[in-house]
Formats: structure tokens, sequence, C-alpha cells
């Protein structure tokens, strides 16, 4: 016979969520329904949400690529312009 799912009793500030099967459980904590600083119990130990693996999602991009990338497009639009300027002279 196989093993029983595993079952999660899910706490916040000492007051019961609720008890989740393991796919539901992940589905709350990704939705922010579960949060990093609740606490969960599977039988064994109580532990935080930010401890259980693969509880948090990955990580957004850094800002400094974000910005990186919107001075590339100014860059562009400068030389753009400074093309359409030059062609404007060169023709009168």
């Amino acid at each position: 016979m196989g093993s029983m799912p595993m079952k999660f009793l899910v706490w916040r500030a000492s007051r019961e969520l609720g008890t989740f099967n393991e796919e539901d459980f992940r589905a709350r904590i990704f939705k922010g329904e579960i949060l990093p600083t609740d606490i969960y119990w599977t039988g064994e130990a109580c532990k935080p949400i930010s401890e259980y693996p693969l509880a948090m999602p990955p990580p957004l991009p850094t800002p400094q690529k974000v910005i990186k990338r919107g001075r590339l497009k100014g860059l562009g639009l400068a030389i753009g312009i400074l093309a359409i300027a030059v062609i404007v002279i060169l023709a009168v």
C-alpha cells in the first residue's frame, strides 16, 4: 500500500487557517493566501512557511537589468533623432 498524502496544518498569529493537502498548500502560498511568516505543521515539527522547500516563486529580475534596458531604448531614440538632424542639415 502507498503512504498517506501529506497534510499541512497552517496557523497565522495563533489562529488556525486550515488543513491542506500539498497541492492546495503550495497553490495558496503562490496566491499569497498563505504568507512566508505563517507557521505550518506536518506531524513532525512546526516551521515558518519560508522554510518550506519550493514555497517561494522564482525571483523577479533585478531593477538594474530593467534600468539598463531602459537606457538602451533612450540611446536608440537619441541616435535616431541625431540621424534625422544630420539628414535635414545635409539636404539643405
